[in-house]
């Protein structure tokens, strides 16, 4: 779609936000993780930011109920990859995996600092 989007508007590599499919009790089948991972997959396609909702999205709601905090995690990436603001725009990503003997070991891309399991 984006490339499609892309060929169509000659506008050539323009900068693609989009938002992560929320958290729900969805009524059907649908196995809500499988999309996430699909957009998530999307952050190969160049030029292309995602905003993460699994921390403020309610299971009775496809729609997360604070669109202001949406918005301003979509505006995080544009400020930082169209506008070169030195600001922290995404969370920790997830980038691989290793088993060592009977422990995982998992790598984040932007994970600052570190993270931390409580």
């Amino acid at each position: 779609m984006i490339k499609n989007w892309r060929d169509k508007w000659g506008e050539g590599n323009f900068p693609f936000y989009f938002v992560q499919i929320a958290p729900c009790n969805y009524k059907t089948s649908a196995k809500s993780y499988i999309i996430r991972e699909a957009r998530f997959l999307t952050l190969s396609v160049p030029n292309t930011g995602m905003a993460v909702t699994l921390d403020f999205a309610t299971l009775n709601n496809i729609y997360p109920p604070d669109k202001q905090d949406v918005g301003k995690r979509l505006a995080l990436w544009a400020l930082a990859k169209n506008y070169n603001k030195k600001i922290v725009y995404s969370g920790p990503l997830y980038k691989s995996i290793k088993i060592k003997k009977n422990k995982a070991v998992l790598a984040f891309d932007d994970a600052g600092t570190g993270l931390m399991f409580k």
